[in-house]
Protein backbone atom coordinates (compact mmCIF):
# COMPACT_ATOMS: atom_id res chain seq x y z
CA UNK A 1 0.00 0.00 0.00
CA UNK A 2 0.94 3.77 -0.74
CA UNK A 3 2.20 5.78 2.57
CA UNK A 4 0.05 8.17 3.98
CA UNK A 5 2.51 11.01 2.89
CA UNK A 6 2.03 9.84 -0.87
CA UNK A 7 -1.66 10.11 -0.46
CA UNK A 8 -1.87 13.41 0.78
CA UNK A 9 0.54 14.59 -1.97
CA UNK A 10 -1.48 12.94 -4.50
CA UNK A 11 -5.01 14.32 -2.85
CA UNK A 12 -3.18 17.79 -2.83
CA UNK A 13 -1.87 17.50 -6.23
CA UNK A 14 -5.30 15.87 -7.76
CA UNK A 15 -6.87 19.44 -6.39
CA UNK A 16 -4.52 22.04 -7.99
CA UNK A 17 -5.02 19.80 -11.33
CA UNK A 18 -8.59 20.37 -10.57
CA UNK A 19 -8.84 24.42 -10.27
CA UNK A 20 -6.40 24.57 -13.08
CA UNK A 21 -8.98 22.53 -15.36
CA UNK A 22 -11.77 24.47 -13.79
CA UNK A 23 -10.39 28.16 -14.85
CA UNK A 24 -9.57 26.60 -18.35
CA UNK A 25 -13.00 25.49 -18.72
CA UNK A 26 -14.23 28.71 -17.56
CA UNK A 27 -11.54 30.34 -20.19
CA UNK A 28 -13.04 27.71 -23.23
CA UNK A 29 -9.81 26.43 -23.26
CA UNK A 30 -9.30 23.20 -25.51
CA UNK A 31 -7.05 21.73 -23.40
CA UNK A 32 -9.22 21.97 -20.37
CA UNK A 33 -11.77 19.46 -21.43
CA UNK A 34 -9.25 17.06 -21.46
CA UNK A 35 -8.01 17.52 -18.29
CA UNK A 36 -11.04 17.89 -16.23
CA UNK A 37 -11.89 14.33 -17.98
CA UNK A 38 -8.27 13.12 -17.13
CA UNK A 39 -8.42 14.71 -13.61
CA UNK A 40 -11.95 13.32 -12.87
CA UNK A 41 -11.19 9.68 -14.16
CA UNK A 42 -7.75 9.40 -12.47
CA UNK A 43 -9.45 11.46 -8.83
CA UNK A 44 -12.02 8.64 -8.91
CA UNK A 45 -9.51 5.83 -9.79
CA UNK A 46 -7.70 6.87 -6.53
CA UNK A 47 -9.96 6.68 -4.16
CA UNK A 48 -9.41 2.99 -3.00
CA UNK A 49 -5.85 3.94 -1.90
CA UNK A 50 -6.96 6.19 0.50
CA UNK A 51 -8.10 3.51 2.54
CA UNK A 52 -10.76 3.07 4.99
CA UNK A 53 -13.16 6.37 5.55
CA UNK A 54 -16.47 6.87 7.35
CA UNK A 55 -18.51 9.90 5.97
CA UNK A 56 -21.54 12.18 7.11
CA UNK A 57 -24.69 11.81 5.48
CA UNK A 58 -23.82 15.38 4.06
CA UNK A 59 -20.76 14.88 2.94
CA UNK A 60 -21.43 11.95 1.36
CA UNK A 61 -24.52 14.06 -0.55
CA UNK A 62 -21.75 16.99 -1.46
CA UNK A 63 -19.65 14.38 -3.23
CA UNK A 64 -22.48 13.07 -4.98
CA UNK A 65 -23.86 16.47 -6.52
CA UNK A 66 -20.24 17.22 -7.11
CA UNK A 67 -19.75 14.23 -8.93
CA UNK A 68 -23.14 14.95 -10.90
CA UNK A 69 -21.55 18.63 -11.33
CA UNK A 70 -18.30 17.13 -12.97
CA UNK A 71 -20.16 14.99 -15.11
CA UNK A 72 -22.57 17.71 -16.43
CA UNK A 73 -19.69 20.02 -17.20
CA UNK A 74 -17.78 17.36 -19.70
CA UNK A 75 -21.34 16.29 -21.13
CA UNK A 76 -22.28 20.18 -22.07
CA UNK A 77 -18.59 20.76 -22.71
CA UNK A 78 -18.72 17.65 -25.18
CA UNK A 79 -22.27 17.33 -26.48
CA UNK A 80 -23.99 20.67 -26.36
CA UNK A 81 -23.62 24.03 -28.39
CA UNK A 82 -21.05 25.40 -26.06
CA UNK A 83 -18.50 22.69 -28.15
CA UNK A 84 -18.64 25.60 -30.46
CA UNK A 85 -16.86 27.84 -28.22
CA UNK A 86 -14.01 25.43 -27.40
CA UNK A 87 -12.92 23.96 -30.63
CA UNK A 88 -12.40 28.01 -31.79
CA UNK A 89 -10.45 28.65 -28.85
CA UNK A 90 -6.82 28.40 -29.14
Amino acid sequence: MIGEKAIIALSNMLTVVYVCAYLGMILYKKWARALLTTTALLGGLSIPLYGMSVQSGYEAMLGYFATLGDGMVIALSFFSELRLKFSKAG
